[in-house]
């Protein structure tokens, strides 16, 4: 009897490239003419954002853009933030030639170090690091039926996730803001917190119709040099369609909003005040779609008639748990710095995001940065930060050291209030994003053969053997010890799992 095969051609993808780069920047900036001289630095930070990222020719290729932010105290005894955003290139080679590359990318800032060399030029020193991960999508050929020559096959069943596509667009929002009318007239931006919040999205078929909003919050120095800083909080609503070429209801999507640079500048209005704030904004949003399979993959093989040969090899791929949307609470009592009499303005960022697996569960770790403006009984300005942390689990079936998790963490609002003299309760809540997937990496087989020249001999003795089996055993391994089918055994002895739960004698029916 002739051996026949049959395939069928599965898309995967596995990880070609894992690694962090660093970019140094170093920057001396002198101070425009309209800003008043240095007398105190408060804080500087350096805000990174990947800008794009491509795979292609063995090189992977990431754009970033760092804005440089100093908060110091001015002559004139105010809050000042300048700014400069400077663009960098990074490339490296990956060793590999990824097909159809999809490419995560994200940068934290590793320190900052800010000095003024006289009062009109300050000298900043930072360094960058990008973790990068590029997928490559390729297509596999695997045996997925065998018959004939008496071949045995051994199935295992597994849900396979093939990133489809991961689509990016990018768009410009430009709006003047009032202030409010019992709010005094700006004289400076002294900094503003932009976030995107997505309230409903729907895939219909080739796009991805999404809806939100830009929430805003703003810091400003009044025209009155002698008041304390305001602040004004904004909600605009976006809406916008991606197009992502071929997917429809069926496909699961990662969505994300997000802000790639946001600029505000004092504005007047036709009455010649100062009541407007000019925002000019670009905003991103990202796709990525997946469609998952179900295979019947054969990891093993033997044929009662004849010598039989499998080529097996790993099989790379991942499966999609879960597209985490979620928010997550952090709560910390801060301390005041000593002196100090009011708060005048508190914000968090999210520092530094790090994963690992814990008890069938994936947990991400957010490393927060408490930041506070205060001031004293005498109106002098105070800055102070403290670090915290936070964790946000996900419970999830499987190994836990198989999992995968890219999580995205946005600081969508933060709020305080006074706990006494001394200290402040501060309440942050974080968009937790991103995708967890379970990583496999079962052997499967490619191609399989039977040498008919070479036919087993057969028990012609008896046929059943009585067998003695232990708890734990595999029925097929003592299918394919005997030479026998797995059908066979399972029917001879009416079982119904292919694990034997107990100690217990079987007849091995010799076919």
């Amino acid at each position: 009897m002739e051996l026949n095969i049959g395939k069928q051609s599965v898309v995967i993808n596995e990880i070609a490239y894992e690694g962090t780069l660093e970019q140094p920047i170093e920057s001396d900036v002198l101070l425009p003419d309209y800003c008043p001289d240095i007398v105190k630095i408060l804080r500087c930070f350096c805000v990174p954002r990947v800008t794009s990222a491509q795979a292609g020719g063995g090189k992977l290729t990431v754009d970033l853009s760092c804005a440089c932010k100093v908060f110091y105290l001015g002559a004139d005894q105010n809050i000042r933030c300048l700014e400069q955003r400077m663009p960098y290139t990074k490339s490296v080679d990956i060793g590999v030639q990824a097909g159809d590359p999809i490419v995560d990318a994200s940068c934290r800032t590793d320190y900052v170090n800010c000095r003024a060399v006289n009062q009109r030029r300050l000298e900043i020193r930072c360094a960058v690091s990008i973790e990068c991960r590029v997928f490559s999508r390729q297509s596999q050929d695997l045996v997925c039926d065998a018959s004939g020559c008496g071949i045995q096959l051994k199935t295992a069943a597994c849900d396979v996730t093939e990133i489809s596509s991961d689509t990016a667009r990018q768009w410009s929002m430009h709006e003047d803001l009032q202030l409010a009318s019992q709010k005094p007239a700006i004289q400076s931006v002294i900094r503003e917190e932009c976030c995107c919040r997505i309230s409903d999205y729907k895939v219909i078929s080739g796009k991805v119709v999404i809806k939100g909003e830009l929430a805003l919050h703003i810091l400003y120095q009044p025209e009155t040099g002698d008041s304390r800083p305001e602040t004004m909080e904004y909600a605009l609503p976006i809406s916008q369609i991606v197009d992502v070429e071929g997917i429809d209801e069926g496909y699961t999507c990662d969505v994300s909003l997000f802000p790639v640079s946001c600029e505000f500048a004092p504005k007047v209005n036709l009455e010649g005040e100062s009541r407007l704030i000019a925002m000019d904004c670009t905003l991103g949003a990202r796709v990525r779609a997946h469609r998952r399979q179900k295979l019947g993959l054969i990891t093993d093989c033997y044929s009662t008639d004849y010598e039989c040969r499998m080529e097996r090899v790993p099989l790379s791929c991942l499966d999609l748990i879960r597209v985490v949307e979620d928010k997550c609470i952090h709560k910390c009592t801060l301390p005041l710095p000593e002196n100090a009499s009011a708060v005048l303005d508190l914000f968090c960022i999210v520092a530094d995001i790090s994963t690992r697996s814990e008890n069938g569960a994936a947990i991400a770790l957010f490393k927060l940065l408490y930041c506070m403006f205060t001031c004293d009984e005498q109106g002098d300005i105070l800055y102070s930060e403290q670090p915290e942390e936070c964790e946000y689990r996900i419970p999830a079936e499987g190994d836990a050291g198989s999992f995968l998790f890219l999580p995205r963490g946005t600081v969508l609002s933060t709020s305080f209030s006074m706990s006494g003299a001394s200290s402040v309760d501060c309440r942050c809540e974080i968009a937790v994003g991103g995708c967890l997937y379970s990583v496999m990496r079962p052997k499967v087989a490619v191609s399989i053969s039977c040498d008919t020249a070479k036919q087993k001999e057969r028990c012609r003795d008896a046929s059943l053997v009585i067998y003695y089996a232990a708890n734990g055993e595999d029925v097929w391994e003592i299918a394919k010890r005997y030479n026998t089918s797995l059908q066979a055994v399972m029917d001879e002895n009416a079982l119904t799992e292919t694990t034997l739960q107990d100690k217990r004698m079987l007849l091995i029916p010799i076919v």
